[in-house]
C-alpha cells in the first residue's frame, strides 16, 4: 500500500503514524527480498576472479549494508548494497596499487550475472559498471513473490577488519596504515563498511524512525526535485541526522560540512556537495504543516527579549530576521484557562498585560509557489517555480541546477536593479 498522506500535508502530531506507513510490511515484502538477495550473496561466493600478475581472488565474506541492512529501508524504495571482502591483498597499499583489479572484477562480474543460470529467476537487468571513487555494478531483481523491483549495488572492497561485533572498534594501528597508504579519500570507505552499517544498526528505534522521515524527505523533496545536482549521499544525511539527535540542534554561524565517517575518520563523507541545496529545501520544509502541531505552534522554540511598549510590528520585524523570512506573521497569546488573544500590529505586548516572560505563539502565512520567469541574454526563458518568501539566493540554486550555471557567477535583475542574495523576493518587489 502507497503512503496515503503527503509528507508536508501532515501535521507533527500525526508524523508517527506517517513513518510507520513508510514503513515495509516485514512479512509480505522483507522475507521475499532477503531470499532473493541471498541468491545473490551466495552466487558471489562461488565466484574466482582472475586479474592481472596472476591475482586470483574470491569473496572472503558478503554483508549487507545501507538502509536495508542497518533496518532504516522505506517502502517503495528498495535497494540493497552489498559490499564484497576479496582475498588476495594484505595491505592498503598493495591494494592501492591494484585498484584497477576492482574494476576488472566488476567488469567480469556484470559478464558472469548476465550468464548465471542460478540467477535467471531473479531476472537481472540494467546492469552497468559505475565509476567513481569507488566503482560498483548496480542492477535490478524481481521475482513473481515481489511486488516491486529492487536494485542491488555490488561493491567490492579489501577485508582490512576481522570478526565484528556491535561494539567492536578498530585497533589505532589501522588508521595509521590508512594514513600511511595516502590515496584518495573515501577510497577505502568500504572496507569499513560494516562498522558503517553497525554505527546506524544499533541506534534506538525512536531514532531509526527519524532516519526513515529524513530519508523520505530526502528522497521525495530534495533527490528528486534536483535530480541532476551533486547531492551529499544518504550515509552523510544519516549522520548528520544521529549527530543532531545525540547533541540538539544549536544555530551555528558560518556552518561548515564537516561530517567525519565514525568507522572511518580520515574521511569526511560531507565533502564536495551541494549542501546548499539541501539547505533550501529543508527552509521550505519547515514552513510545512509537518513542523507545526495542531494548535499551529511551530516545533522550534526561542527567546527574544523585547520592550513589552514596543508595537507588535517591531516584535514582527524582530522574528523575520531570527527567522531569516519575510512571510506574513500571526503571533497569539493565551492565559492559562483564557481564550486565545490575536495580537494586533499596532498594539503593544502592554496592551494585552504581557509584562514579563510569556509564550507567543507564531504561525507563517505561506503563500503558495509562484511561477519565475528568468530571461536569459540570450533571449530565452524558463518558468520557475518559487515562493515569494524565498531568498535570491534560493531561485539562484534552482537556476544553478536546471542550467548548470554557478550562483557566484550569476546576477539577477528586476527593474533594473541588482538582486542580493540574502533579498527576499517579496522584498524585492517580486
Amino acid at each position: 500500500m502507497a503512503v496515503s498522506l503527503e509528507l508536508f500535508d501532515t501535521p507533527a502530531s500525526r508524523l508517527n503514524s506517517f513513518v510507520a506507513q513508510c514503513q515495509p510490511n516485514i512479512k509480505e515484502w522483507k522475507e521475499d527480498v532477503v531470499k532473493a538477495v541471498r541468491s545473490v550473496e551466495k552466487f558471489l561466493k562461488e565466484q574466482h576472479f582472475q586479474g592481472d600478475h596472476g591475482l586470483d581472488q574470491k569473496a572472503l565474506k558478503v554483508i549487507q549494508v545501507g538502509s536495508f541492512g542497518n533496518g532504516t529501508v522505506l517502502r517503495n524504495h528498495a535497494e540493497v548494497e552489498l559490499v564484497m571482502f576479496l582475498s588476495g591483498f594484505s595491505s592498503f597499499q598493495e591494494e592501492a596499487s591494484n585498484h584497477n583489479h576492482h574494476k576488472h572484477v566488476l567488469s567480469m562480474l556484470c559478464e558472469k550475472l548476465t550468464d548465471c543460470p542460478d540467477l535467471l529467476h531473479l531476472q537481472p537487468q540494467n546492469l552497468r559498471l559505475v565509476h567513481g571513487v569507488t566503482s560498483a555494478v548496480p542492477f535490478t531483481i524481481q521475482t513473481w513473490e515481489m511486488e516491486q523491483q529492487v536494485t542491488v549495488t555490488i561493491v567490492p572492497a579489501y577485508r582490512i577488519l576481522g570478526p565484528s561485533v556491535p561494539n567492536f572498534q578498530p585497533s589505532p594501528e589501522v588508521y595509521a596504515r590508512l594514513i600511511k597508504a595516502r590515496h584518495t579519500l573515501g577510497h577505502f570507505s568500504p572496507s569499513f563498511s560494516e562498522l558503517q552499517r553497525n554505527f546506524v544498526k544499533y541506534k534506538p528505534t525512536k531514532l531509526k524512525s527519524l532516519l526513515r522521515l529524513v530519508k523520505h524527505w530526502y528522497l521525495e523533496y530534495v533527490k528528486a526535485k534536483c535530480p541532476r545536482a551533486e547531492l551529499p549521499p544518504m550515509y552523510a544525511l544519516e549522520l548528520l541526522t544521529i549527530y543532531a539527535w545525540q547533541t540538539g540542534t544549536e544555530e551555528k554561524e558560518r556552518f561548515r560540512p564537516i561530517i567525519l565517517d565514525p568507522a572511518d575518520p580520515t574521511y569526511n563523507v560531507a565533502t564536495g556537495y551541494r549542501w546548499a541545496i539541501v539547505a533550501q529545501r529543508a527552509r521550505h520544509c519547515l514552513k510545512q504543516s509537518c513542523c507545526y502541531d495542531n494548535n499551529e505552534t511551530c516545533i522550534p522554540n526561542w527567546k527574544l527579549k523585547v520592550n513589552p511598549y514596543e508595537s507588535i510590528q517591531k516584535l514582527k520585524e524582530k522574528i523575520q530576521c531570527k527567522l531569516e523570512s519575510s512571510a506574513p506573521q500571526r503571533l497569539s497569546f493565551q492565559e492559562p484557562g483564557g481564550e486565545r488573544q490575536v495580537l494586533g500590529n499596532i498594539s503593544s505586548l502592554a496592551d494585552y498585560s504581557i509584562f514579563s516572560d510569556a509564550h507567543i505563539s507564531l504561525l507563517q502565512i505561506v503563500s503558495p509557489e509562484m511561477q519565475v520567469f528568468l530571461k536569459n541574454p540570450s533571449g530565452g526563458s524558463h518558468a520557475y517555480a518559487i515562493y515569494s518568501s524565498s531568498l535570491v539566493l534560493d531561485l539562484k540554486c534552482q537556476i544553478e541546477v536546471r542550467e548548470g550555471l554557478l550562483r557566484k557567477k550569476q546576477q539577477l535583475e528586476f527593474q533594473s536593479q541588482v538582486l542580493q542574495d540574502e533579498w527576499s523576493l517579496r522584498f524585492c518587489g517580486v
